[in-house]
């Protein structure tokens, strides 16, 4: 079953095959990975921005009887970024994705330079590639602002300020956060507390209800919800 977006081969002659139960998922995942041919990948998303909603799919040929088989991927939904393109590399590796150029040309052709350069970034320091052989973390770290002010009728939804695979660069861009905020923030604020992975600062005796605080918070990378096949 293709999660959102939808899927654009809705028209595609699926597979058919007789006797298989579609209403079983387990049934599905074994016919799928038993009868799979020539499989590729399919990325479907908006923006590197804001990718949501997005689909990472395996997409093949079903031995049987030549229909169309299709498993999509679960990923978080909240990525991305870096942990969007992260989390994309993380799964195209368990799937002995090999080529960086077949994991570059599952994105739009306006973004692959982008990508192009996120992978060479990852290299080791001597010189070996992200692709093959390269390991994602287990994990992302996002800055996250979150801002209420009742006085002044503030009540800001927490806001996602990026995201980041290694926890030195979110520090430092957390820093640099701080230092911008503290330029505009008004004397109300005459109380804050820090440490390496938060900043807070509030009115003393309003904590509740007049406070900024800008921290990093840590997600499991490759955690999701269970794909579905066609």
């Amino acid at each position: 079953m293709c999660q959102k977006p939808e899927c654009p081969h809705k028209g595609d002659k699926m597979c058919s095959c007789a006797g298989l139960n579609f209403s079983s998922g387990n049934e599905l995942r074994t016919h799928f990975l038993k009868n799979l041919t020539g499989m590729k990948l399919e990325l479907f998303y908006n923006t590197l921005a804001a990718p949501a909603p997005y689909r990472l799919c395996m997409v093949g040929s079903c031995a049987s009887c030549g229909g169309r088989l299709c498993m999509s991927d679960g990923i978080p939904s909240h990525l991305r970024g870096e942990g969007f393109l992260a989390v994309i590399l993380d799964h195209a590796l368990k799937l002995e994705l090999k080529c960086a150029d077949q994991f570059v040309e599952l994105f739009h052709e306006e973004d692959r330079p982008i990508v192009r350069h996120w992978l060479k970034s990852l290299e080791d320091s001597d010189g070996s590639p992200a692709l093959p052989g390269h390991e994602v973390p287990d994990v992302i770290y996002t800055i996250v602002q979150t801002a209420v002010d009742v006085d002044g009728g503030l009540f800001s939804d927490p806001a996602a300020l990026g995201s980041y695979l290694s926890i030195n660069q979110a520090r430092k861009r957390l820093r640099e956060l701080i230092a911008e905020e503290k330029e505009t923030l008004s004397s109300r604020y005459d109380t804050e507390n820090l440490s390496d992975d938060c900043w807070e600062a509030y009115e003393d005796g309003s904590a509740a209800s007049c406070f900024i605080r800008i921290e990093i918070l840590t997600s499991e990378l490759s955690c999701g919800e269970e794909g579905g096949a066609l």
